[in-house]
């Protein structure tokens, strides 16, 4: 940021951040400033920055301290990596980026959930951990793509994350607390995890199935599948999509997608290309069909 910008005195938490948001935003900009640039470039000179600052955080002798601004810079950084150009170094990137999460525990975020249930938080208490769940989710999504397209182990342990689902924006805005869950990792049950909590939204809906792709990728990873498991992976599968609420239809007079509502079904339109991957190959192997559902889905 330049000394007239009005940003010179951003701290360099909230300038990364910035520089994240511009990188990741500019694309989408009808600004003539970039009308020589193609729309997956314009963000570059905003993610250079970022990366800069990203390297000074964490140096060795860096004066920055963890902190969920500092995590979410380095979510978004980790976004425009991914979105660009998947590599290495972007993998290196989200494993810094899960290592601050885990630091900030906000893996174990809603470990006394049923106890808060009791006693309400204040409405700007609640709104910050909400935040906080985003972050953890964003970080994880991250995770489960990224080590999913290079075939390599995840970083975060899925059987161990204590956090609720993302709550709609709707409510999460207007400051008002709706019930929710956490995915139940049994994979004789994922499919229940939102059965008693359909208002959730299209992300809490993507969000289980990403987990239902990750835990296909955990059968392809061990070579000791067994047949068994992958029958109970399939059951579970076609509960789960007999669950998804009428308003996820696909077809032409059940798809209202403007403005309004893009953005769920972006959501909406990711989860159901993920599910059926992987019901609409018959012909396939079973061990086939799991290898479909995780590589066509990413």
């Amino acid at each position: 940021m330049d000394g007239t910008s009005g940003y010179s005195n951003l701290k360099k938490e909230d300038a990364f951040m910035l520089n994240g948001v511009m990188a990741m935003s500019s694309r989408f900009s009808s600004s003539p400033f970039f009308d020589n640039m193609t729309p997956v470039t314009r963000g570059q000179i905003f993610a250079t920055k970022a990366r800069a600052l990203y390297d000074a955080a964490f140096s060795h002798d860096s004066p920055w301290q963890p902190s969920l601004a500092l995590l979410q810079g380095c979510i978004l950084l980790s976004f425009h990596e991914q979105t660009s150009r998947p590599s290495t170094s972007s993998w290196f990137l989200i494993g810094s980026s899960v290592r601050l999460a885990l630091e900030l525990g906000l893996n174990n975020i809603d470990a006394k959930a049923d106890e808060a249930q009791v006693t309400p938080k204040a409405p700007d208490e609640w709104v910050l951990t909400e935040e906080k769940r985003r972050a953890w989710w964003a970080v994880w999504e991250l995770d489960v793509f990224s080590s999913t397209i290079l075939r390599r182990p995840y970083c975060i342990d899925k059987e161990h994350m204590v956090v609720l689902l993302p709550i709609p924006d709707t409510e999460w805005f207007a400051d008002t607390s709706v019930p929710s869950t956490m995915i139940n990792t049994n994979t004789a049950q994922i499919w229940d995890t939102l059965q008693d909590h359909l208002h959730l939204g299209a992300r809490a809906w993507f969000l289980v199935s990403t987990f239902f792709m990750a835990r296909a990728n955990d059968f392809l990873l061990h070579t000791d599948t067994t047949l068994e498991e992958i029958n109970m992976f399939e059951g579970t599968l076609k509960l789960f999509m007999l669950l998804l609420p009428p308003e996820y239809d696909l077809t032409p007079s059940g798809f209202p997608f403007n403005e309004r509502n893009f953005a769920s079904y972006n959501w909406i339109i990711s989860m159901i290309m993920m599910l059926h991957t992987y019901v609409e190959t018959p012909h396939s192997t079973q061990k086939e069909n799991v290898n479909l559902l995780v590589f066509e889905s990413c």
